[in-house]
């Protein structure tokens, strides 16, 4: 499976596909072509990953969710 490497720059708590929950910054690899579902609080962000290059690394900002970097 292609994966790619997503670096959430949010520190805080984060929810990962509503299943995974983490302190941030992380690092971590996701799955080329599959949308990834990110939860801080009561927002929720979806990335979509369907022209992303796999084996390349990506950063989600924390001004995503309202946060600072």
């Amino acid at each position: 499976m292609e994966v790619i490497k997503v670096t959430i720059e949010y520190d805080g708590e984060i929810t990962v596909g509503g299943e995974y929950t983490a302190k941030g910054p992380i690092t971590m690899d996701w799955f080329a072509r599959n949308d990834l579902v990110l939860r801080v609080g009561d927002k929720t962000v979806t990335v979509n990953c369907d022209k992303v290059v796999a084996g390349k690394s990506y950063k989600i900002p924390a001004a995503i969710f309202g946060g600072h970097a």
